[in-house]
């Protein structure tokens, strides 16, 4: 059995690939940490919400597998908010 030759120039095709993806996304999502949280609905689920706000607790926990509020249920999505109040405060850019 032989093995195949390294061939140098298939090898950096192949490693363009993902790196120029990376670059990509890097360009057009990198300005995102600078962007500030929205009057849309942001108050009611982070500035204005002191259960995620205080961040991951075990009350919080609670709290988000029993708020039926806004017509329908995420506990979920309350437990993510947490854990990115908990990481990075109200650092908008960082929830991304």
């Amino acid at each position: 059995m032989r093995l195949r030759e390294f061939n140098a120039k298939s090898f950096l095709f192949k490693a363009a690939i993902p790196c120029a993806m990376i670059l990509i996304v890097f360009f057009t999502y990198g300005d995102v940490r600078r962007h500030r949280f929205l009057d849309f609905d942001d108050t009611l689920y982070i500035t204005e919400n002191s259960h995620v706000r205080n961040g991951l607790t075990i009350g919080g926990i609670r709290w988000a597998f029993g708020f039926v509020g806004e017509n329908y249920w995420h506990p979920v999505t309350w437990i993510s908010h947490m854990l990115d109040c908990q990481l990075f405060g109200l650092a908008p850019g960082a929830h991304s």
